[in-house]
């Protein structure tokens, strides 16, 4: 089993070296068959760094795709349809992996051959949906991301059929696109959660209302909003369930909303 990386790349001066270089740290590097950046349109110094880096480092394949600015669910789509490999992992250029990351996965999808997606966790403690904690190998259902929306997309590894199948990133969306792949993803295919932290966020940066698109708590909610309307018009949720979902997204957004104002005060 060999993986091809995807990593949209938009502004990442700071941070892409950091992002290549905890790939390289994998313990089983040997299955990784290429790393795809794809630069939308950036405008500072890292088409040039990541130049460099692949200059300096011909110990794995890294391709180098350019793109006008267009969003990223539009890199991800870009770099998984030039993907060679029939399984995808993903990592944002301001994410970064931990060492064993693939190693793990790798691990539990041989040993489950019926997993299509599998995501891990980014936090220091896995996921709970209300009284239920995620503490072992756990399938997500739709109705579990109406509650919360996990994994993270840098955790996530996934057959290319799957995305094949689901038609991509949504490329109108610039908040919850990923949030919106994993939902389809979920209603069709068999999705898993591990909740062994095996991402870093940014450096451990909140997840919402710090920095970069999720700093936007607004557009969060238009987006959430849009998701859920989705699901109504496909019919994969009934207006019973629509009705609660919107709802409880509703209360999220004030909550996330007074936690950024008590950070910022």
């Amino acid at each position: 089993m060999k993986f091809s990386v995807v990593i949209p790349m938009y502004n990442a001066e700071r941070t892409i070296l950091r992002a290549l270089r905890s790939i390289e740290r994998q313990t089983i590097k040997d299955s990784i068959a290429e790393i795809i950046v794809v630069d939308d349109g950036s405008t500072d110094g890292c088409v040039e760094q990541l130049k460099k880096y692949i200059q300096e480092n011909n110990s794995t394949t890294i391709v180098l795709i350019s793109q006008r600015n267009q969003g990223a669910a539009s890199a991800r789509n870009t770099g998984i349809r030039a993907a060679s490999e029939d399984w995808i992992a993903l990592l944002d250029a301001d994410d970064e992996w931990m060492p064993r990351k693939l190693e793990v996965q790798r691990q539990i999808l041989l040993g489950r051959q019926d997993i299509d997606l599998l995501g891990c966790e980014i936090n220091d403690f896995p996921v709970n949906l209300y009284v239920r904690r995620l503490t072992s190998l756990t399938k997500i259902s739709l109705h579990a991301l109406l509650i919360k929306m996990f994994p993270q997309t840098s955790t996530l590894v996934f057959r290319k059929s799957v995305f094949d199948s689901i038609g991509g990133f949504e490329e109108t969306m610039s908040h919850g696109e990923d949030g919106r792949f994993l939902m389809d993803a979920a209603f069709t295919f068999n999705c898993y959660y591990f909740p062994e932290k095996l991402a870093i966020y940014d450096q451990g940066k909140a997840g919402f209302g710090t920095s970069g698109l999720s700093a936007n708590i607004m557009a969060m909610r238009i987006s959430e909003k849009k998701n859920l309307n989705y699901l109504r018009e496909k019919n994969r949720i009934s207006t019973f369930v629509f009705l609660l979902a919107t709802s409880y997204a509703a209360m999220k957004f004030f909550r996330r909303r007074a936690i950024h104002r008590l950070r910022h005060v």
